[in-house]
């Protein structure tokens, strides 16, 4: 059975709604299922305000990527790391406490214990939040 524009609509809202980190769609999507008055602008604020926040720690741990070498440099370089923690190769070793994301195509960098995260547009920003907050969680 073929969707209809409402039943597409109702399914895309109760994506939104019911899943903490909903499959990636363009708020716009649902625009052409809603008709010609456009989309409830109340679920439009919600919509963008959780683009502001930035993507879910469950996603961006699904685009984690490496550090370049530059951005590596300046983390260790600012002591944001974390003391012999077991590297990629087993060995314990000094490791960066900041690591990085591409999402949708921007990118993010996180700093994070077992009990708090924040995530910075940039790099300065992750480190400063490692020496202002995240260490103290450790």
């Amino acid at each position: 059975m073929a969707h209809t524009p409402t039943d597409k609509r109702a399914e895309l809202i109760q994506q939104l709604m019911d899943d903490p980190d909903p499959p990636p769609f363009d708020i716009d999507d649902l625009d052409a299922y809603v008709g010609p008055n456009g989309i409830n602008e109340s679920l439009r604020m919600i919509w963008r305000l959780s683009e502001a926040q930035g993507p879910s720690f469950k996603r961006m741990k699904q685009y984690q990527v490496d550090l370049s070498p530059e951005e590596r440099a300046k983390v260790m370089d600012s002591k944001a790391v974390w003391h012999f923690h077991h590297g990629r190769d087993g060995k314990k070793q000094t490791t960066p406490a900041v690591w990085k994301s591409i999402v949708k195509g921007i990118t993010y960098f996180t700093t994070n214990t077992h009990r708090a995260y924040q995530t910075k547009p940039t790099l300065q920003g992750a480190i400063g939040a490692y020496h202002s907050f995240i260490k103290s969680t450790a």
